[in-house]
């Protein structure tokens, strides 16, 4: 379950820490270091978010790379360096065509919330239409555009805090999981047992993958009882 990306540009051109931190997303890259297979890819329609390295090869055609781009696709596209970008080149990446621009200078939490941020305004259409589902009658996990994808082939997009709760519920492998720790990770608050946000949480994720889908666990919490894939 990944977001198909296409990088203009050595892998090298993203900055290691994102780079890293896009894989655990779900975001797979894949990288073109020629203006045709950048331009073919494009047009291909397999892929939900482009990477143009600020300079490669040259800063013009990299510029070049992005107008293209808007000419032949709405795929949403970032403007990625590896050192911090004057304000000049950051202005004339957006004026070209690019979504968004990550530097060495946005901090790594950041950079994160912004691709995000990007794909959720590219619509589902077009971020879901480069999101592998399961086969076979398998639950999956798209982390990268938050979308949960039923046996039937029907998708659900999560909210954070259902994300957040899923992710832990899959990590937990079938073992319940307490509510204090359910309340931190979604709500970044402890539990308190008159605070029912966790149980309301868990109903609303429950309408989306199924009402026996999370077992409660009385006095404990919470566990997962159908298997799902995450890349």
């Amino acid at each position: 379950m990944t977001v198909n990306c296409l990088l203009f540009g050595p892998h090298a051109s993203l900055p290691g820490h994102l780079r890293e931190a896009l894989a655990a997303e779900g975001c797979a890259m894949e990288g073109v270091e020629g203006a045709g297979a950048f331009r073919a890819g494009v047009r291909s329609g397999h892929y939900a978010l482009g990477f143009v390295h600020a300079a490669w090869p040259s800063k013009a055609e990299a510029l070049d790379a992005l107008r293209d781009l808007r000419r032949a696709s709405s795929m949403p596209c970032i403007l990625v360096d590896v050192t911090p970008l004057p304000p000049a080149e950051r202005v004339a990446g957006l004026e070209a065509g690019a979504d968004e621009v990550l530097d060495a200078a946005v901090p790594l939490p950041e950079a994160l919330a912004r691709v995000r941020a990007v794909l959720r305004r590219s619509g589902p259409a077009t971020a879901a239409a480069a999101v592998h589902r399961p086969t076979g009658g398998r639950w999956g996990l798209s982390p990268g555009v938050r979308l949960v994808h039923g046996p039937d082939g029907v998708s659900h997009r999560l909210t954070g805090a259902e994300f957040d709760l899923l992710r832990l519920l899959i990590a937990a492998s079938g073992r319940a999981v307490e509510r204090d720790a359910i309340s931190r990770e979604a709500f970044r608050r402890p539990w308190r047992p008159e605070d029912r946000a966790v149980d309301g949480l868990v109903k609303r994720l429950r309408r989306k993958l199924g009402p026996d889908s999370i077992l409660a666990s009385r006095g404990v919490g919470y566990a997962l009882t159908i298997e799902i894939h995450s890349r």
